[in-house]
């Protein structure tokens, strides 16, 4: 099997020291509350991207907004351009201007206009396709706006509704390889039937290891989800775990912390 290429370059930032007001309530029962837990386990991925020689740019954090490691929901980046968002949850609005400003440094970036909505999680770029999933977050019109900009790359675009169970679409459905999705239990059995790629189903108490992260033939995966891990062997590739339990806390995966750049963008 022919691998996901490594990305060229990713865009993070730091954990804020008011991470225990982050947003949360989606993964865990538990709250955010031990920002030193989340800043070693956000270093222990960076560390992945790293030890691969992969540019890592970190922003500083906004010690006013507790999520502004999640990075990820700021944009889409697909074909050399990137799409800036506008959030769908207003108390995250302000971590935008730096990451937009980042991005500007290295693509084009078109911005997002009047009040629709849209998250980066809610969004899943694939070789020669995009999905993106009507959530909470998503509206209608950002999906529009979103699509008008997929279709001027050359990417096939395709909307499916984010099951009310999850935050956003790639919490729960992410592809570790091409052809490959990896998907919980909980969604309608035909969501993905236009998309031409291999379905692999996690019970649905394995839902949070959905969110996988390729690196070429190994595969971030969230420790603890073994079923995850079980998929990504069998399609022949290594899984590497990693502790995400306090970035869980504050619903965030393993593809929240940063934005990735690839060889054709």
């Amino acid at each position: 099997m022919d691998p996901y290429p490594l990305p060229l370059h990713i865009i993070s930032r730091e954990v804020s020291s008011k991470w225990t007001d982050a947003l949360h309530g989606h993964f865990s029962t538990e709250e955010p509350n031990d920002v030193a837990a989340a800043r070693t386990q956000h270093k222990k991925v960076l560390n992945e991207f790293t030890k691969r020689s992969i540019s890592v740019e970190i922003l500083a954090a906004d010690d006013n907004s507790p999520d502004c490691v999640f990075v990820e929901d700021h944009a889409v980046i697909v074909g050399g351009r990137a799409f800036a968002t506008r959030l769908g949850a207003p108390s995250r609005r302000a971590e935008a201007k730096p990451v937009h400003a980042a991005l500007g440094e290295r693509v084009e970036v078109v911005h997002m206009e009047g009040n629709g909505t849209l998250d980066g999680g809610d969004v899943l770029v694939l070789s020669e396709s995009v999905i993106v999933g009507r959530s909470r977050r998503t509206s209608d019109e950002g999906i529009q706006q979103l699509e008008k900009f997929v279709l001027e790359t050359g990417h096939s675009f395709h909307v499916v509704d984010v099951p009310s169970f999850s935050l956003h679409l790639i919490s729960i459905c992410t592809s570790p390889a091409p052809g490959h999705l990896l998907i919980s239990e909980g969604w309608p059995l035909s969501a993905f039937d236009d998309v031409d790629a291999h379905i692999h189903r996690l019970p649905f108490s394995q839902s949070y290891g959905a969110n996988v992260l390729p690196l070429g033939k190994d595969v971030l995966v969230a420790e603890g989800f073994p079923s995850a891990s079980k998929v990504v062997e069998e399609i022949g590739l290594t899984p590497i775990p990693l502790n995400m339990d306090e970035i869980r806390r504050a619903d965030g995966s393993l593809t929240c912390i940063s934005l990735r750049f690839y060889a054709s963008d």
